[in-house]
């Protein structure tokens, strides 16, 4: 008979750890549902447009390119994974969902340890089932990233703050400060952690965090001091909000529609009732208040138990880091809006809502049965109600449905034109795939439409469509292409895919010929562009050279550009690519007198000079665009072989599709050689 003691099992031993498991799998099982059904939208394309470049030295100079205010973090870690899993939409996506899975324990161990095992619970499961959080744990942005550095920054705070444990400082300050290098904008966490140390009289933690803070500041200082130019027109979408705006920006990120962040697809799953979409947007607007008026209360509650500094058990210390983490940093981007200039959009401050979380966790805690059924209730009703709207359908720009319906319905001979952001055909051709692809071109403005439409459909000997695709964020106003298309004779149809920015498709068709002047009616008012050239500076000695002017701008500007050195230099670019190469010298000048040293002006005036046949003037043009544009050195090889030789050759081909395949719009790009 054996003297030794047998341990009881505990049948509870591995609850915890099974609970945690299954609100993983909830997280990854609403972010993976229908996956392969979103698109690549352009804020996700000017990620993952550009996986295939050979190298991440290159990668990351295109990223800084299209993304100037990016930092290198997120676009590093993507990177590395698609090398291992692979370039395809649905693959890189999964790096999103595998962040936000790592992100749910580290909200449950966190709760748990502050307020009790429910509040972890409740906090895991808030942010596995948030709306904002299931959207950005889809994309192809830094935010997934973001989430996981905020909830370990949050975790280590918390155990660090906690009587008796003062051993997580190192591994805080290292997680924080990898924050600012995911996200600039995550730098608004930063002092209020700092006063959650001072509070709590942790003075040699802060002032190591601070003097770290300082370091990295100085850094990325020096870094963003580089950022390539942004015209002030990029900042246009930057609004002041509203009182109710800034309430829900504070208090109701996961008020998604209310806040425009992301938008449903007006459906839901067949098996709900009719008129399930009309109820839940019906109801909708009150449920959308529910969440920041929840939050509000819970924020309250806290708050007046920090200041009671009750000694019932509870670390006031860790709910005040809480209590700042919540609402400081856009409380700071609200007062910057006012004084400085617009800078609030509710992704930016996204991670406050981990904090959120926590305290409604804990407050959930605390409150008996009732209490606890009527908050948890009034938290997950409106998420629940939105990812009703949001899950069974795209809820990203639909490209893929455009991309599809030309597909079926298009036929041989037909045109494709994409309008809209930069580069709109890029994006179309990569949702297209496959062979088949109808002739695909680009278009600035609804002049250029009309023009390329007419010049194609006479042009056709038989009976042929030319289709329009247009996201309505960029591409102007629907209505005055609809009335310069009509005003053409055109015959027209549209058809709309719902989602986040919006998209139409049109179908363009006439039987027989139409006039060569039939979109006269599609031009803005010659005046400002007339008062565009005198800005600029451009020489002009008749009247019919200024009419000439003003017809190029016309055709691909709809409405006057305002004057900027980039805005000029592009503007240079479009002409020298339309042939228009007198005005684009004169654009390109009136670049480099507004910044001699500016790479980009020398780059347009050197594709001017080039496509006017002068490759000696050229090639000094281009030499004076390399040094201080690591992007525009991509085009290097291009640009001496160009100025090397006036004929297309086979190596200027083969240095195209190399350019193309990285996903970049290739400029300076030769025209075929003729056949034969």
């Amino acid at each position: 008979m054996s003297t030794g003691t047998k341990k009881e099992s505990n049948p509870n031993r591995w609850a915890p750890a099974a609970g945690v498991l299954g609100l993983i799998l909830l997280a990854v099982g609403i972010r993976a549902y229908r996956l392969g059904a979103q698109s690549v939208p352009y804020d996700d394309f000017n990620c993952y447009g550009y996986l295939n470049a050979p190298d991440i030295a290159t990668y990351l100079t295109i990223i800084r390119h299209y993304n100037p205010e990016s930092v290198p973090l997120y676009y590093l870690v993507q990177y590395l994974w698609s090398a291992v899993a692979g370039v395809t939409p649905e693959r890189a996506r999964w790096l999103a969902i595998l962040l936000n899975a790592a992100t749910v324990p580290l909200l449950w161990a966190a709760g748990r340890r502050l307020f009790g095992p429910p509040a972890g619970w409740v906090a895991a499961l808030l942010f596995a089932l948030s709306p904002l959080h299931l959207w950005h744990g889809q994309s192809l942005r830094p935010y997934p990233l973001v989430m996981l550095l905020a909830a370990a920054s949050l975790f280590f705070l918390l155990r660090g703050l906690s009587p008796g444990a003062r051993r997580c400082a190192a591994a805080h300050v290292a997680v924080t400060l990898l924050l600012p290098l995911a996200h600039l904008f995550t730098v608004w966490l930063l002092p209020f952690q700092m006063l959650a140390l001072a509070a709590a009289r942790r003075w040699r933690w802060l002032a190591a965090f601070a003097a770290v803070t300082v370091l990295e500041g100085v850094a990325l200082f020096a870094y963003m001091g580089r950022m390539p130019h942004m015209a002030a027109a990029a900042y246009d979408m930057y609004r002041p909000p509203d009182t109710a705006g800034m309430l829900f920006d504070l208090a109701g990120d996961d008020a998604v529609i209310r806040l425009g962040e992301v938008l449903p697809c007006g459906t839901t799953w067949g098996w709900m009732p009719e008129g399930s979409v009309e109820t839940l947007r019906g109801i909708r607007p009150a449920l959308d208040w529910l969440l920041p008026t929840a939050y509000l209360l819970v924020l309250a509650g806290m708050a007046v138990l920090v200041l009671s500094r009750k000694k019932d058990g509870l670390d006031w210390r860790g709910i005040l880091a809480l209590l700042l983490a919540a609402a400081g940093p856009a409380l700071l981007l609200c007062v910057l809006t006012f004084v400085w200039r617009p800078v609030m959009m509710p992704r930016y401050t996204m991670y406050s809502t981990l904090a959120f979380y926590l305290l409604a966790g804990g407050a959930a805690a605390r409150l008996g049965r009732p209490g606890r059924t009527v908050l948890l209730a009034t938290l997950l009703a409106p998420m629940l109600a939105q990812l009703a709207l949001l899950l069974p359908a795209s809820t990203r720009t639909n490209w893929k449905g455009a991309a599809a319906l030309v597909r079926r319905d298009a036929g041989p001979g037909d045109l494709v034109i994409a309008a809209g952001m930069p580069s709109p055909e890029r994006i179309f051709r990569m949702h297209y795939g496959g062979d088949g692809l109808p002739e695909l071109r680009a278009a600035t403005g609804r002049a250029m439409i009309c023009e390329e439409t007419v010049r194609h459909l006479n042009a056709a000997s038989g009976e042929v469509s030319v289709w329009v695709v247009r996201d309505l964020k960029y591409s102007g106003d629907g209505g005055a292409l609809l009335r310069c298309l009509e005003g053409a004779g055109l015959v027209t149809s549209c058809t709309t895919f719902h989602g986040h920015e919006g998209l139409e498709l049109w179908r363009l068709r006439y039987s027989g010929r139409l006039a060569d002047d039939a979109c006269a009616g599609c031009a803005a008012p010659v005046e400002g562009y007339a008062g565009m050239l005198r800005e600029a500076g451009v020489a002009v000695s008749t009247p019919e050279q200024e009419a000439g002017f003003i017809r190029e701008l016309q055709y691909m500007l709809d409405a006057p550009s305002p004057p900027d050195k980039l805005g000029y230099a592009i503007i240079a670019l479009m002409l020298s690519e339309e042939g228009s190469c007198e005005l684009a010298e004169a654009f390109a000048r009136a670049s480099l007198r507004l910044a001699p040293e500016y790479g980009w002006g020398h780059f347009a005036l050197g594709a001017a000079l080039l496509g006017a046949g002068r490759p000696d003037e050229a090639r000094a043009a281009f030499g004076k665009a390399w040094p201080d544009e690591p992007f525009l050195r991509l085009f290097r090889p291009l640009a001496e072989m160009r100025c090397a030789s006036r004929e297309t050759t086979p190596e200027m081909l083969s240095e195209v599709s190399r350019l193309r395949s990285m996903g970049i719009e290739v400029m300076l790009a030769p025209k075929p050689a003729p056949a034969g």
